[in-house]
């Protein structure tokens, strides 16, 4: 019973029990319809919603690779001129960005 009603008050596990139920309620009817999937894509917004994402998220990759593959050459390379600087700022962003110390700090504020 918590199972059921867990996954009813996520959205896309009430879309799921919506789309089992004929009349449009997750305690209605009996069966499978698919009008609660096409609902979204009737709106011309939505696509555009879609190509931002995709592009956000490209580009984000693109970025990603970029800056990782800076970092990782300036920490292969010995003899790069300012290579402390950036191994310690990747270290430093790598231990307080979200990493090891604020998930202590949290831990030790929670008791």
């Amino acid at each position: 019973m918590w199972h059921r009603q867990h996954i009813r008050r996520s959205p896309i596990g009430n879309a799921g029990s919506v789309a089992e139920s004929n009349c449009g309620s997750p305690s209605g009817g009996i069966g499978f319809t698919l009008e609660n999937y096409a609902l979204p894509f009737q709106d011309k917004d939505i696509f555009n919603a879609l190509r931002i994402s995709v592009f956000t998220t490209g580009m984000c990759l693109i970025t990603g690779l970029f800056f990782t593959s800076l970092v990782a050459y300036a920490m292969s390379v010995r003899t790069l001129p300012g290579r402390q600087f950036f191994n310690f700022f990747w270290y430093f962003n790598t231990i307080f960005g979200g990493g090891m110390i604020p998930y202590f700090l949290v831990l030790r504020t929670l008791g």
